[in-house]
């Protein structure tokens, strides 16, 4: 072999030896670019997943608030719809008791200017009350509380008689019993300055008006009729002559009724499922 053939043959296995070293730096290069790449994937469709499922948390959380606000906008226009009704329909009941009893006010503070109720007497005046207890089925009791010898001037000729007191005043009270029939009787605490469990003076409602001579809303107030308890709403007016105080008229209303609307409310609106409270203007609960 010549010298020339041994120089090609190292340099050939010289080449052979760079071009082995040469694939195999490749490959490694190779394997770190893919791995390079398999990871950048990976995290790369990782940050995607996490920002799609913190996108997709975020947007359904304020489509649940923007749900939740206009569940909750619908419930108070619902409420406020259903609360302004029933108000409607207990100022309906109270200002047909205002008027009922403002008006018979008027009419006997009338008779009594026009000096006719002598004439007329005290059984006259009791028909009236009984025909307006009997006409107004809402109502609980209606009643007229006189001064003494401010009526007829005849209240000892009726003392301890039916409907009257040993004072003979004419006090007529006419309600419903628990038979729903029309009852009569003299009319109690009208001078008591007893408080009861709410801090009402007992006979608040004939001394009320007849302090400031102006209508009143009493209560609510506990009454004991036929031995049972009974809460009552009072409308009381004062009869007035020239200017002086002669007494009053009243019309009670039971406050079954409030409960009957509390309670077509709380299963309306709250499936029974809420507490309800009416409240007075002074805060009676």
């Amino acid at each position: 072999m010549t010298e020339l053939d041994k120089q090609k043959k190292i340099s050939s296995s010289s080449m052979l030896s760079w071009l082995l070293k040469l694939r195999n730096f490749l490959a490694v290069c190779l394997i770190v670019a893919t791995i390079f790449i398999v990871v950048y994937s990976y995290i790369s469709v990782k940050g995607t997943i996490g920002f799609t499922v913190n996108s997709a948390t975020q947007t359904a959380s304020n489509i649940a608030s923007i749900q939740r606000e206009k569940s909750l906008k619908i419930a108070r226009e619902q409420l406020i719809a259903e609360t302004d009704s029933k108000a409607h329909q207990v100022s309906n009941e109270l200002e047909n008791a205002i008027t009922a009893t403002t008006t018979l006010a008027e009419v006997l503070s009338g008779m009594v200017e026009e000096q006719v109720i002598v004439d007329v007497g005290r059984d006259v005046v009791n028909g009236m009350l009984h025909t307006i207890l009997h006409d107004n089925t809402k109502v609980f009791g209606v009643y007229t509380v006189w001064e003494p010898d401010s009526f007829d001037m005849l209240d000892l000729a009726y003392e301890g008689s039916a409907l009257h007191d040993n004072t003979g005043r004419f006090i007529p009270y006419w309600y419903r019993n628990t038979d729903n029939k029309v009852i009569g009787k003299p009319c109690q605490d009208y001078d008591n300055i007893n408080t009861d469990q709410n801090g009402i003076e007992k006979g608040s409602f004939y001394l009320l008006p007849k302090k400031t001579k102006q209508l009143h809303i009493i209560g609510p107030r506990r009454i004991i009729i036929d031995k049972n308890e009974v809460f009552i709403i009072s409308i009381v007016a004062p009869i007035i002559v020239k200017n002086k105080f002669l007494g009053i008229t009243g019309i009670d209303l039971n406050l079954n009724f409030l409960h009957e609307i509390v309670e077509e409310i709380s299963s309306n609106l709250f499936q029974k499922h809420a507490r309800l409270m009416v409240l007075n203007h002074s805060g009676f609960i």
